[in-house]
């Protein structure tokens, strides 16, 4: 007869596990954990705690409980362990909450620091693990690793679980209440809740009328929807920084989170640094170069496509330097090449008006050569001008002065002597008898 034996079952798993941390600059963490579940026969949920871990309270639906404290084994890892009770609960594999808060502490935050965070380790596999990390304002994450990983945001369902237990459905529904009762104990109840949202979200402002209060909320993972708190006198609104991280099927060891944070300030002044040193590098490598202008804008482009790259497959790790790194190469790409294009551009157009003149001086050159030169025409003959006659005077009897004596002839102009030119005609001139019988 074959001998056939029970295969091993998971007598508990975890469907969704939510850890909301919120970090002080101190160093101090608040740590709440959501458990939805479902149980066989489980009866205790077991968690390693960090050893510096306070325990301010823990619920198992709407039930209060008060865990128990393992004491630590010889070769342990260090921590606190303790013990959640779920005897009876999840009856018919009806799934049911656990909620856990507590306090611990690490060094205080610097300029630059690690965070190493860790899911409480259970030996209860888990389906859905997410984290809500909450920094300072002037605190931000540069960079993660573990086995949780960073997100925009959280599924719509992780994201709605809320850390405030439930009213006791038994209460409303005990055999032995009324239904007077049920309903003035669940009108009570549901005005407790509705005060405790307003704590919550410090709505009660007395500086305004209860007609100008906004109502609380229900959906408190829609931050737009939350009304803004009031800052009294000597009170500074609170900010903080969220990050969310999540996994899935997280069996085996604890997943963990590993969170490299940066101050604002200082994350500004190397993200400058590194944009100043890349653009360096650029401009060194295009002046520099003896390679061709094409060959210096394949490689920058191919340089640009593997940051790229790596930016896509590191994720939001150091998500900030890498895009900064991008967007230089891509502006030292086209810039350089615009640059070049415009010059070698610029070049060809002058040599296009060099080469243009030259032609147009060819032709002129052909032009003119394959003109005549024309006959060098005679010197023309200047006729000289007709020289000045001196004419004799006539003296009459009745000139002469008393004693016989002739008056002197006024001084006459001298000029050198002409010589008539040979070949010249000299024209006829009247006689001096012909023009003194003139009329």
């Amino acid at each position: 007869m074959v001998q056939r034996q029970l295969a091993d079952v998971l007598v508990a798993v975890i469907e969704t596990c939510k850890l909301r941390t919120t970090v002080t600059d101190d160093g101090n963490l608040m740590t709440d954990v959501f458990y939805r579940m479902r149980n066989i026969r489980k009866q205790y949920l077991e968690l390693r705690l960090p050893a510096s871990a306070q325990i301010w309270h823990a619920y198992v639906d709407s039930d209060r409980v008060i865990p128990v404290t393992v004491p630590p084994t010889a070769g342990a890892d260090a921590g606190k362990v303790i013990m959640i009770p779920i005897i009876g609960r999840g009856k018919n594999q009806r799934p049911f909450e656990i909620r856990l808060s507590y306090s611990s502490s690490v060094s205080s935050l610097g300029n630059l620091g690690r965070l190493a965070l860790e899911v409480p380790a259970t030996e209860v596999a888990a389906i859905r693990v997410a984290w809500d990390l909450a920094l300072p304002k002037d605190y931000l994450v540069v960079s993660s690793s573990g086995t949780l990983n960073q997100v925009d945001e959280l599924d719509y369902d992780l994201g709605a679980i809320s850390m405030v237990p439930r009213m006791p459905a038994r209460l409303l529904s005990a055999p032995e209440m009324s239904a007077a009762q049920s309903e003035s104990l669940k009108v009570q109840f549901d005005m407790q809740l509705e005060q405790n949202k307003r704590v919550m979200f410090n709505v009660d402002n007395p500086n305004q009328s209860p007609a100008a209060q906004p109502a609380a909320t229900d959906d408190i993972t829609n931050v737009a929807a939350r009304p803004k708190a009031p800052v009294y006198p000597g009170q500074s609104e609170i900010k903080m920084n969220h990050y969310y991280f999540q996994t899935l099927v997280a069996m085996g060891d604890a997943p963990t989170l590993r969170a490299t944070y940066m101050r604002d300030s200082w994350l500004k002044v190397s993200r400058g640094a590194v944009i100043v040193l890349v653009a360096i590098a650029v401009l060194l490598f295009w002046s520099k170069s003896p390679a061709s202008a094409l060959w210096k804008l394949v490689a920058t482009v191919s340089l640009a496509v593997v940051v790229l790259a790596v930016r896509t497959l590191a994720g939001h790790s150091y998500e900030q330097f890498l895009t900064d790194i991008l967007w230089v190469l891509t502006a030292g790409a086209v810039v350089f090449g615009l640059g070049h294009s415009f010059v070698g551009f610029s070049r060809k157009v002058s040599q296009w008006q060099r080469s243009l003149s030259d032609a147009r001086a060819a032709a002129r050159a052909a032009v003119l050569a394959a003109t005549p030169a024309p006959t060098p025409a005679s010197a023309p003959v200047q006729t000289p001008a007709p020289p000045t006659v001196l004419r004799p005077t006539r003296v009459s009897d009745d000139d002469f002065l008393p004693g016989g004596v002739a008056p002197s002839a006024p001084d006459q102009p001298t000029s050198p002597p002409h010589t008539e030119p040979e070949d010249t005609e000299k024209p006829d001139e009247p006689k001096q008898d012909d023009q003194d019988n003139a009329p």
